[in-house]
Order: structure tokens, then sequence, then C-alpha cells
């Protein structure tokens, strides 16, 4: 069950369990508190509780039964037996940088309750109640250098029965909440330089402070710039990043913008508005007409992929993606390629053959990849894929004989998430099935019109093919 969890502090056993197998908790050193809902004591074996300290782990149960649990065999190893009372805090930990935060969480008790003990620098609103509440922790903003530590003591009135959540609040001098990075500086372009911002969502203060946010979200910017055609117009691009701190590591909880997964539909969410509006506040570059060139990396921290673009008619993109751990092709790096750098910035299509039929003819629950095909390209997207198996009708006619791209750019059939009636110009590229870290001829042509038109500057094919780079992985 929960065999080797090393970090596991807390566990809840319902009424209803009756037994727990062999080392059900085995290696689970770190336990602090164990609560055991069911009068009678479940069933164990002699490893079920192996290399607990009992010493330490405290076993809370009904109050009628710590007799039975204190002479039933294996739980009376437990050196701690107390009564189990309802009083529950749903925020055990909260971790803050120079500016503070403010939470709002549910407190749970059998009868009336109060805040017995809460550092100078943290206020619980209401401080105190009956059965449950909704409460507001506000931790204050810190002024100088350091850190500092606390506890929010809740505590049962006419009962000596008390909780705890823990306060930790960080101030780096060298990562403050909110602050601007800028990773990359335009050297082309110029006015009209493109703006990207890269924001990280479900970053704590620890994580931050230890540097690993700054650390990933460089690592973002140099996948999506170790690819051509990017690699070599990369100075037409100004990244930035923003310091946002989130209550809560990952997406399991309280998160800056409200992020979160929608398992249902396979995707990532999040408060775009929130978002947006942080974006022009704190990226580089951001504002005025740059918004309808801009683009915005969000960094989920977690390790569920359910990458998810939005594209506005007006041009600015959003691209939320998570933290592959996979291998190539399917490593962080072809993804980001993919997502970034192919479907929010390029405004390409998918080239992945997922339903066999024809798009226009797809039946499939849910398809609309006809109506949104012909509203991609009516907008001028979707340059990669073409409905029509005519060479002369294909945007990318004028590769076909080139005698540059002529070995490998052609009409094969399949793309835009459908086998048949669909057309793409070759057989692989980092936008089909198997994510290959490479944008095909026509593709990287796409990338660079858009590049050139949002700097204001005049495309020209001769140059495109001059300066253009064919590094096709074996």
């Amino acid at each position: 069950m929960f065999r080797q969890c090393g970090d596991l502090r807390e566990v809840t056993i319902p009424k209803y369990v009756e037994t727990i197998g062999e080392e059900a908790f085995w290696d689970c050193g770190s336990l602090q508190t164990l609560v055991c809902l069911n009068p009678e004591p479940p069933s164990i074996g002699a490893s079920t509780f192996r290399n607990v300290s009992f010493d330490k782990c405290i076993l809370q149960v009904p109050e009628a039964s710590i007799e039975t649990y204190r002479h039933a065999e294996g739980w009376s190893d437990f050196k701690n037996i107390t009564p189990y009372r309802e009083l529950a805090f749903n925020i055990p930990e909260i971790v803050a940088l120079d500016k503070g935060s403010t939470l709002n969480g549910i407190i749970r008790a059998e009868g009336a309750w109060e805040v017995s003990e809460c550092p100078d620098w943290v206020t619980v609103s209401p401080a105190n109640g009956t059965y449950k509440e909704e409460l507001t922790v506000t931790v204050k903003p810190m002024n100088s250098e350091g850190e500092r530590e606390g506890r929010i003591v809740f505590r049962l009135k006419d009962k000596d029965y008390t909780i705890y959540s823990t306060v930790h609040q960080l101030n780096s001098a060298e990562y403050r909440e909110d602050q601007t990075f800028v990773l990359q500086q335009a050297s082309a372009g110029a006015p009209n330089e493109i703006p990207l911002f890269i924001v990280g969502e479900g970053y704590t203060a620890e994580e931050i402070v230890s540097g690993q946010y700054l650390t990933d979200m460089r690592e973002q910017m140099e996948h999506l710039f170790s690819c051509e055609p990017y690699k070599t117009y990369r100075n037409y691009f100004t990244v930035s990043t923003a310091i946002a701190c989130s209550p809560e590591h990952a997406l399991d909880g309280r998160t800056r913008f409200n992020s979160g997964i929608d398992t249902y539909n396979g995707v990532f969410y999040t408060d775009e508005n929130r978002l947006w509006e942080y974006a022009e506040q704190h990226a580089s570059g951001f504002g005025g007409e740059s918004h309808s060139r801009a683009l915005v990396m969000m960094l989920m921290n977690t390790n569920q992929i359910m990458n998810t673009v939005r594209l506005d008619d007006n041009g600015y993109a959003l691209a939320m993606f998570g933290k592959s751990t996979d291998i190539y092709p399917f490593s962080q790096h072809e993804l980001v390629l993919r997502d970034v750098g192919g479907r929010a910035f390029g405004h390409l299509a998918s080239e992945a053959i997922n339903h066999y039929t024809f798009l226009k003819a797809c039946t499939c629950p849910g398809c609309r990849g006809w109506e949104e095909y012909q509203h991609g390209r009516a907008l001028g997207w979707y340059d990669n894929v073409a409905l029509s198996s005519k060479m002369n009708e294909a945007p990318w006619a004028h590769l076909i004989f080139h005698p540059t791209y002529s070995a490998y750019v052609d009409m094969f059939e399949g793309g835009y998430n459908h086998a048949r009636g669909t057309y793409r110009s070759e057989n692989m590229s980092v936008m089909g099935n198997v994510p290959i870290p490479y944008f095909n001829a026509i593709s990287r042509e796409s990338i660079v019109r858009r590049i050139k038109k949002y700097a204001g500057e005049t495309f020209s094919l001769d140059e495109f093919m001059a300066n253009d780079k064919i590094e096709i992985p074996e």
C-alpha cells in the first residue's frame, strides 16, 4: 500500500478496514501520525509496520478503543496511543517568499476551537469558531533578508487536543517574488523584437530559492532554440521570466494562477486573464502592439503531460506544458519544439494520424477537425498540411522540384490527425506521430515568415533558402 514511502508523514485508515497486509507500511520511517478509525484493531502481519518508528509515531484511535489497541498484537508496539479527535485544517504547511501570501482554508472540528498559538507575522481570521469554518491565513511581507519559521496551533476548547500548521517564509536577495529576469535580449528586429515570456506554475518558495525555478525556465528556452529555424533566428526573440510563487507544490493544490488538470478532456487549464495580466506587468517587451505577437510558455511543475495550446485569432499564443520524464523522441526537448515552437508560435498543424478516415467525413465523437482546420487556414495558419493531393496546389509546391529540397519534399497522405484527405510535405517531422527534433522545410519557411512579419521585415524566399539549414536526425 504505502511500502517504502519515505516521505509519508500522516495517514488515516478508514473504519471499514479490517485487515492490513504484510509490508503495507514497510520502510515508512517518516510516519508521524497514524489514525485508525476502526473500533476493533484490524488484523496485521509481522511486517506491516516494519521500520516504522514506534517511539515517534503517534497512533490515534477511537477513545473507547484505546485499551483494546494497547493489548492488540502488533498494535501494542506503538508507544503513543492517544484518542482521535476531529480537528483538521486543510493547509498543513505554508511557505511564502518576501511579499508574503494570503490563503483560504477550511477547518473542521467536532466542537468549539481556537487558535492558541500564532507567529506575530501571521494572522488567522477568524481566530476561533465552532465546527466547520473557512479561514483566511495571511503571511505578512518580510522586509529583511533571511528566513523565519513558526506554527499556527489550533486547539479544541475544553479538550487537551491540538494540531498545527507550519509557516516558513524566505527572503532571498537573489530571488524575490515577481522579480523579472531577462534570459535573452533580442539583437535583431528592433524595435519589433518578439516577446517570449516563460513562467512556472506550481513552484514553491523552496524550489525558487534553491535555483530550480530559474534553471527550469532557462532549459525550456534552450529546448526551443536548439532546432532550426529557431536556432538561426533566436536573436529576434527577447525572452524573460518572472518569479511566480505558488503556495503548494505542483498542481495538487493552490497555485499562483489557479491552474489544474482537466482529466476528462486531457488538458491543462489556468486563469488566462490573470496570467496575461501578470505577463503584461512583468514580461520584458509586452504591452501595446507587441501583444499581438506575444508568446507565453507556462511550465507546469508536474510530470503529467497534457500539453495544451491556446491560439488567439489576433496572433498571441499560450502554451501550457508539463515536464516530461520520457526519453527521445518524447522527451521534454521534442515536446517543447512541437507544442511551443510548432503549435503555439509557428501556428502549424499536427501532422499526426489518429483517426483513420477522411478529415471532412470524420464521424468520431467530438471531432471538429474539419471546422478547426478551415478556421485556421482562413487566418493564414497550417501551411504544413494541405487538403489537395495536387502538387501545384500545395503550400510547398515551390519546394517539391527545387534541387535543394526535392529529395525529401513530396506529397504524403495523412495529417491534421486524419489518415485520408489530408497531405503533409515530408514523411516525418516534429509535428508527426513520432516528434523527432526536426521541422520540415515548409514548416521552417512558415516559421521564418512569421518571425519576419512580427519584426516588420520583408520575407525573402531567396534569403530564407540561403540561410536554411537542413538538420534531419539520423
